[in-house]
């Protein structure tokens, strides 16, 4: 199961783990190669101490000890050479390779060749394994041997001579390795202390990093139908998570549109079907009465019309709100040129005489070029809800005035009705859902759809709507093409 917070501990800890081995390798690496060069150094160091006890001795003619002596040169050390007195093996050769002085414990195959080296040179360090000794660090130097200082001239130190002597000593590296071992040791120790705590440091930190999530989790769950937001606001969240909050609410505010245009279809589609369903319950109730053939064959016909006008009119309902009438840039489907005198005659037949039982004139008349270039069914509706709004809402002896002209580029459709108790700063608000003036509230069989459902399919046929009240209360609403 994929988790965050294993992933940051794994990463985390196998990080910092990774590091501190690299930084113990590191830390054991130097420290072994300090202590082997101070062996060095310390080894270099005996050796000239070694080589300058090397005298070249004459014999004293007065001497009756040395008469029979011959120069050469000579060791000049008293004291013992065991590895265990000197804590080292020491060798020392001359030029041709006789062994001045040596180590009982010397091993025979510890050879190294006297000739190639001069004082110079300086000194020469290598590793060997020494019977008995094991790992060593063995120094080789050529050194001037110097001859005996001359005491009646007030010499305390000989001169350097031209003989070379050639002196190695080989030294252990048990010592090294021990220390190296204890630094190696407390390291681990040290490592092992460090990685426990930092993994309780990194749990912890992780743990407390990852309550922000925790908090916007529980804010998410507490978001209710009435307030789908979430209630703590962004800047009390760390600056990584606000950019998922922003699309959070991005995507609670896309359902918000997605539901309120569900609702809005839902309410359009019911307030547009009262029409046609009154319709076909009146085709019915004639039918019913009145059997004959041919009112039954002019009754079939009308359903089959009003069952198309049904099915064109949701088809146009659907576009609007999945919106996808007229998509940008690219080609429109269904659309076609719809007469607006022929929408209108379409629109007023069936009220006429409801009209006359009110003593409302209807007048209807204009330019028969008028067209829109939209959807049949949506066209349809708007004529047929602006007409349904200016009859409903028209008092018994008023006046209906419906109007198609062009002018210019434009192709208007205007309807008159009033008198009415509007004003101007009414029509902002009527056009929205389920606005109706105060003196209509009453009357519940009108939902205070049919402007909005004209602002909706007017938008999405690119059609400008506008509404004002002349000064004689006559309400006037236009729909334009050609304006936006």
């Amino acid at each position: 199961m994929n988790s965050i917070r294993r992933s940051l501990l794994v990463f985390i800890v196998g990080g910092c783990a990774l590091v501190l081995i690299a930084a113990g390798s590191t830390v054991q690496a130097v420290a072994g190669s300090v202590l082997r060069r101070q062996l060095d150094a310390s080894l270099t160091a005996q050796a000239k101490s070694l080589a300058a006890l090397v005298v070249f001795e004459t014999a004293d003619p007065e001497d009756p000890a040395d008469a029979d002596d011959e120069p050469g040169l000579v060791f000049d050390y008293k004291g013992s050479l065991t590895y265990e007195a000197l804590g080292v093996l020491m060798r020392i050769r001359d030029e041709e390779g006789e062994v001045l002085a040596a180590s009982p414990e010397w091993p025979r195959e510890l050879e190294h060749p006297v000739g190639g080296i001069e004082p110079e040179d300086g000194a020469s360090v290598r590793s060997e394994v020494i019977p008995g000794i094991g790992p060593a660090r063995v120094v080789t130097l050529a050194a001037y041997a110097t001859s005996e200082p001359d005491e009646e001239a007030g010499e305390t130190t000989g001169r350097p001579t031209d003989d070379v002597v050639l002196v190695e000593v080989a030294g252990s590296t048990a010592n090294v390795d021990r220390a190296v071992g204890a630094v190696l040791g407390a390291l681990l120790a040290g490592g092992a202390l460090a990685g426990a705590g930092m993994s309780v440091t990194v749990w912890l930190g992780v743990r407390r990093a990852l309550q922000p999530l925790e908090r916007l989790r529980r804010g998410l769950d507490a978001i209710a139908e009435a307030d789908d937001r979430i209630r703590e606001p962004a800047a009390n969240y760390p600056v990584e998570l606000r950019p998922v909050i922003g699309a959070v609410e991005q995507l609670l505010a896309r359902l918000r549109a997605a539901m309120e245009r569900e609702r809005r279809f839902t309410d359009a589609a019911a307030h547009e079907l009262r029409t046609p369903i009154a319709e076909l319950r009146m085709i019915a109730d004639v039918a019913e009465r009145w059997p004959e053939q041919e009112r039954l064959q002019r009754g079939m016909a009308e359903v089959g019309a009003v069952a198309d006008e049904m099915e064109t009119l949701l088809e146009s309902l659907l576009a609007v709100a999945r919106g996808e009438m007229h998509r940008a840039g690219g080609p429109d489907e269904g659309v076609e040129p719809v007469q607006l005198l022929s929408a209108v005659r379409a629109a007023l037949r069936g009220r006429t005489e409801g009209l006359k039982e009110r003593d409302i004139a209807c007048e209807a008349a204009g330019d028969e070029r008028a067209q829109w270039t939209a959807r049949r069914g949506a066209a349809l509706a708007i004529v047929r809800n602006l007409i349904d709004n200016a009859c409903e809402y028209t008092p018994p002896g008023g006046t209906v005035r419906i109007s198609a002209r062009v002018e210019g580029d434009r192709h208007i459709l205007e309807i008159a009705n009033g008198p009415v108790d509007l004003s101007n700063e009414d029509t902002e608000r009527m056009f929205e859902p389920f606005w109706r003036a105060e003196q209509a509230r009453s009357d519940r069989s009108h939902s205070g759809l049919g402007l909005a459902i004209v602002t909706s399919l007017a938008h999405a046929l690119k059609l400008k709507v506008s509404a004002r009240v002349d000064p004689d209360r006559t309400l006037s609403i236009r729909v334009a093409s050609g304006e936006r």
